[in-house]
């Protein structure tokens, strides 16, 4: 049985780089953006974040500023992150990462609220956003 553990303690001791510095065996690291492109005077987008074991809280966004986070998934294909949007009276949920959803489960994904609803890009261009949903 003492050998096993020290099997175990060898192993999980050469492992421990990989997890501290970048994600397990090679899989990238995933970056989500939340950016705010709301009118100008208009109210921050509150928004609060979470997955099945991290809370993000509740944030304020003012105009022009980026909520941003990264994360490795897990091995298990099942890592997911929901996000609530308020700006005003209006308000929406969705997933902002989700493993077993494309595009979702790129290593970037971009939300930005306008006006009109909530977009979305794979890419950090203004350009390349895309209406996912209206208000």
């Amino acid at each position: 049985m003492l050998k096993i553990y020290l099997v175990v303690f060898v192993i999980a001791n050469i492992l421990q780089p990989f997890v501290v510095h970048g994600c397990f065996l090679g899989v990238k690291r995933r970056h989500v953006h939340v950016l705010n492109l709301l009118p100008n005077n208009s109210p921050p987008l509150t928004v609060h974040c979470n997955s099945r074991d991290d809370d993000f809280g509740f944030h304020n966004i003012t105009k022009g500023e980026d909520y941003q986070w990264s994360f490795c998934p897990n091995v298990l294909g099942s890592t997911q992150f929901f996000c609530r949007f308020w700006w005003a009276p209006k308000q929406f949920s969705l997933y902002v990462y989700k493993d077993d959803q494309s595009p979702l489960r790129r290593s970037l994904n971009v939300w930005a609220a306008k006006s009109d609803g909530i977009y979305f890009a794979n890419d950090r261009s203004d350009s390349a956003l895309r209406l996912y949903v209206s208000w």
